[in-house]
């Protein structure tokens, strides 16, 4: 998961080491911040980049039409990816997955 940060909220040169721009996004900047994993059994799990960074935990998922929301926070918007990856965003977040599974069955 990557938080989405405004250019001009950065103050400290040391954190723009760890900001990529947002392709497409001017004046927007992406902090990775975990792994995410959406379970079968409707649990949100996350694996932080840095350990010390605290986030909720026990959230729930739940898929409405083309829209997921967990826990509490705003829904994210499902895209389908030219590279068949999965993008989830909102105001806030963007999620991304390449969806290896499908390449690997194409090539067979």
């Amino acid at each position: 998961m990557y938080f989405k940060v405004d250019e001009q909220e950065v103050f400290d040169e040391q954190d723009l080491d760890d900001l990529v721009p947002y392709v497409g996004h001017p004046g927007i900047m992406l902090y990775h911040h975990s792994i995410c994993y959406f379970e079968p059994n409707q649990d949100f799990a996350m694996e932080m980049k840095d350990p010390g960074t605290y986030h909720p935990t026990d959230l729930q998922w739940r898929l409405e039409g083309c829209l997921v929301q967990v826990g509490p926070y705003p829904y994210l918007v499902i895209r389908r990816l030219p590279n068949w990856g999965w993008k989830l965003e909102n105001q806030h977040v963007v999620l991304k997955r390449r969806d290896t599974r499908y390449h690997e069955e194409v090539k067979h």
